[in-house]
């Protein structure tokens, strides 16, 4: 697992994470999970995701535990799905219908840690054995410059009430 770009006070809670989820893929399906951080507390939440509309809810009640619990960082984990980025994918991406059923679709599992210095992401490929048992790969987190979406900047600014 290469977390060598983690800040040191996040690492242990990560590597825990990322573990876990690890095991959890290779029987079953991953169920989208925010986790609130404080030193020594934990908050984990476990979303719901039917639909569109299921992401804006869980963001809105996300934001609002966020801003109760005023947590130090946050970690969401995610099963998620990318496209290859070749020339060939690319021009197929065009054609596609629905790019959820793309065929040069790649499942992957999505981490991310929001923290008062950063926020580094992750994506690890799963792939399915011929026993059935899905793994995923090891976790080669970067620091990003910016980060948008749903589950993105859920910090509360320090000194807002």
């Amino acid at each position: 697992m290469t977390i060598d770009c983690i800040p040191e006070q996040f690492k242990k809670t990560l590597e825990a994470i990322i573990q876990k989820s690890q095991e959890i893929i290779a029987n079953e399906k991953l169920a989208p999970i925010v986790f609130l951080c404080k030193p020594n507390e934990l908050c984990p939440v476990v979303l719901d995701f039917p639909d569109e509309a299921g992401k804006d809810l869980s963001s809105m009640v996300i934001a609002h535990l966020a801003q109760k619990f005023r947590p130090e960082y946050t970690i969401f984990v995610s099963e998620a799905w990318v496209l290859k980025t070749d020339d060939e994918s690319l021009a197929k991406r065009n054609m596609s219908q629905s790019l959820e059923h793309h065929p040069d679709r790649i499942d992957c599992i999505m981490y991310s840690l929001e923290t008062r210095y950063g926020v580094w992401m992750e994506t690890s490929e799963i792939k399915t054995g011929v026993d059935g048992k899905r793994t995923a790969g090891i976790p080669e987190f970067m620091q990003s410059a910016k980060t948008m979406g749903r589950f993105a900047n859920l910090l509360v600014p320090d000194g807002v009430q």
